[in-house]
């Protein structure tokens, strides 16, 4: 209690008691009193009217901060905190308490020095003073009872030595809770009477911080259920798990008002992947926060139960924390929560011989809850948490349950000519069946000619390549420089040139000038010693034959070499093979200059007079049916072609021969090499020329024409989709 005297004031009650100032010895003096009153109830000492003016001044304030607490959106808690503290103040009382109703019952919502009373003992007191709030409350009249006091006709009383200051919380006239003051005793029934009305008027305010409450509760409720329908009409928009989840996602965000809202989903191995996050068209699943995130909620899925967490992770499973620490190193959130999401399907019926067991719930995801700059969750938010969590599940379960429906595209297919099926639309829906049934009979029963397509060139049977015999520059070509040129058979078509074989062979033939000098040298030194008589000279004579035969025999191997060089140098000299013309344009522009080697191809001399020949190139993956269709043949299969110079005529010719290895052809891909011979008489000259182009299809006897047309069609599911079942 304060040191000095405290008063209470009624300035809103013209009729009322004035302040009262409460000393300490026990003494009371009331303040103000109106005229029609009388004498003071209490002779006392002379007062100080300053003294009452501050107490008047601070009663007002105390009011006033109870006023501007009603209008703050605070918990009931919160409220009767400040209230029941402030109305104790402005009566200078004992202590008070607030009771408000839950469940059908008086609960204590707050309380100043309840102890002292004794009222908090279960007994007779107790029960005395429990029928006294509920008659109080039921009645909804303030009520002053004195100390010890006791009612007969209810057994409800005041067993406590204060005097007992009652005042109902009505809310639409109907009350919601009850404020009590436990004032000393002692005072007059006009000073009662204030306290009462002061209390009443307390009272009023804490109906308006209820009612503005209930307003606000109303206003979010009705904003709620507008959020509410918004996201339960996107998260159930669509049967695909990402597009649920993305839904999920970002309406879900907007219901809890959280700073990002995670979706994830179970996989195989009861692994959980992120799916979506709130504001991303994609999840790099790659990056490391998302995939801590996804360990993060495959542990706390795994216990079974939420994680929330808003700074302080003493109590939590060390395994969690790890994740979580290793998670908010990279996300910096401020507080999380981690929701499995559950779906958990309703009983099935009992049968008649025993009860079926209830299926255990199935775990289909986990909603991730980040605050980034707020440190906690609210209580609201962790409700709409649980809110979004269940609608969630449902989602995600019915995308699921309809996703594993056996042959959905086969059903989603059909469902999209449902209208077939209408009463109205039967008659064509029959006609048209009609129609397609008789078309396949007439696609499977009527034979077509088969023929598989390839493409190719026309060139003479007899051709042949020239090549470089020996690496050297090509220094000379003697061919008319125009295409198609004519040559005769041993006509010098190309010089080469080597200065590496010209020098090898100057010198040899230098050292083999050398070596016959020095023979003749020998020669005539030996003739020399063979007209002295001397003894000594036939060891000279011997020595000098063994030099006249190494002599000789060096000699005999650099003319062989000689021999090997003139035979290289020969071949740097080409002639045609036999009488043709030569299929290149531009040689000269083309070779003149131009180093080659051993083994290149460098044009080719082909025989126009003689056969000729249409060369294709079948690509693979419709080689079986020529193949099996010349294995079967006892006679060669027709082929027809066209030119691409004179596509408007026809030409008719036998396979002769079709290559066992397929081999990449150019633009054609993986083909085998199949020659065709033809009359070259049906041809007009001008079109016969070397290398034209031509479009063929090979005869392979006879198939239903519904394969003819859609040979390709079949091959390609055979291939890649009938193969793999």
């Amino acid at each position: 209690m304060s040191e000095h005297p405290t008063a209470t004031v009624n300035s809103e009650s013209p009729g009322a008691a004035g302040p009262v100032l409460h000393g300490d010895d026990g003494s009371t003096t009331r303040l103000g009193m109106p005229a029609e009153s009388g004498v003071p109830e209490n002779s006392g000492p002379s007062v100080d009217r300053k003294l009452v003016e501050e107490t008047q001044q601070h009663i007002r304030i105390l009011v006033n901060e109870i006023a501007e607490l009603t209008k703050k959106d605070i918990s009931p808690s919160q409220f009767y905190d400040g209230f029941t503290t402030r109305c104790v103040t402005a009566l200078s009382s004992i202590g008070g308490a607030v009771w408000l109703k839950q469940n059908d019952q008086l609960s204590l919502e707050h309380q100043i020095n309840f102890t002292k009373t004794q009222l908090h003992v279960e007994g007779d007191a107790a029960s005395q003073h429990d029928r006294l709030l509920k008659r109080v409350f039921e009645t909804g009249q303030p009520l002053t009872v004195p100390p010890t006091s006791l009612n007969h006709s209810d057994d409800s009383g005041n067993p406590t030595e204060y005097l007992l200051v009652l005042a109902p919380i009505l809310q639409d006239n109907q009350p919601i809770g009850l404020i009590e003051i436990f004032q000393r005793p002692g005072a007059g029934p006009v000073t009662q009477r204030g306290y009462l009305r002061f209390l009443v008027q307390m009272s009023e305010l804490a109906a308006d911080y209820h009612r503005a409450r209930r307003l606000r509760q109303l206003d979010e409720r009705q904003s709620l259920w507008g959020n509410l329908d918004s996201f339960l009409a996107h998260v159930h928009q669509s049967l695909d798990v990402r597009q649920t989840g993305y839904n999920l996602s970002n309406e879900g965000r907007r219901l809890i008002d959280c700073d990002r809202l995670t979706v994830a989903t179970t996989t195989t191995g009861k692994r959980l992947q992120v799916v979506a996050s709130s504001g991303l068209d994609m999840v790099q699943r790659r990056a490391d926060q998302v995939k801590l995130l996804e360990t993060l909620s495959t542990t706390v899925c795994r216990a079974k139960k939420p994680l929330y967490y808003s700074g302080e992770t003493k109590d939590l499973p060390p395994q969690i924390e790890d994740c979580l620490q290793d998670y908010l190193d990279l996300s910096h959130a401020k507080s999380i929560a981690v929701v499995p999401l559950v779906h958990d399907p309703e009983e099935r019926e009992e049968s008649k011989d025993r009860k079926t067991p209830r299926s255990k719930p199935k775990l289909l995801g986990a909603l991730i809850v980040e605050q980034l700059s707020s440190q906690e969750l609210s209580e609201e938010q962790i409700n709409r948490i649980q809110l979004v969590a269940q609608h969630g599940a449902s989602a995600l379960s019915n995308a699921n349950q309809y996703n594993s429906l056996f042959l959905l595209p086969v059903w989603q297919f059909l469902g999209r000519f449902r209208w077939f099926t209408r009463l109205a639309n039967l008659p064509k829906t029959m006609s048209a069946v009609i129609i397609l049934v008789l078309t396949a009979l007439f696609l499977v029963a009527f034979p077509y000619e088969f023929s598989m397509p390839a493409k190719g060139i026309i060139q003479p049977v007899e051709r042949r390549g020239i090549y470089a015999m020996v690496d050297g520059l090509v220094d000379v070509i003697d061919i008319p420089d125009r295409q198609n040129a004519l040559v005769q058979q041993d006509q010098r078509l190309i010089v080469m040139k080597n200065i590496e074989l010209d020098t090898q062979y100057a010198s040899l033939e230098s050292e083999l000038w050398e070596l016959l000098e020095m023979h003749e040298s020998a020669k005539y030194r030996l003739s020399l010693l063979y007209g002295e008589k001397n003894k000594d000279n036939n060891i000279d004579q011997l020595k000098l034959k063994g030099e006249i035969k190494e002599l000789e025999l060096s000699y005999s191997s650099k003319k062989k070499q000689l021999e090997n060089l003139q035979k290289k140098r020969e071949l740097l000299t080409i002639y045609s093979p036999t009488t043709g013309m030569i299929d290149s344009l531009n040689l000269k522009q083309d070779l003149v200059g131009r180093p080659v080697t051993a083994g290149d191809r460098l044009m080719t001399v082909m025989v126009p007079d003689g056969p000729w020949e249409v060369e294709l190139y079948l690509p693979e993956r419709g080689a079986g049916h020529v193949l099996e269709s010349h294995a079967e043949s006892e006679e060669p299969l027709q082929v027809e072609f066209v030119l691409a110079s004179n596509p408007e005529k026809s030409y008719s010719g036998l396979v002769k021969q079709i290559d066992r290895k397929a081999e990449v052809h150019d633009s054609d891909g993986n083909s085998l090499k199949v020659l065709v011979q033809f009359e070259a008489k049906d041809l007009n000259e001008a079109l016969l020329r070397p290398g034209t182009r031509v479009t063929a299809k090979i005869h392979c006897g006879h198939q239903p024409i519904g394969y003819v047309l859609f040979r390709e069609v079949w091959e390609s599911a055979q291939s890649q989709v009938l193969f793999w079942f």
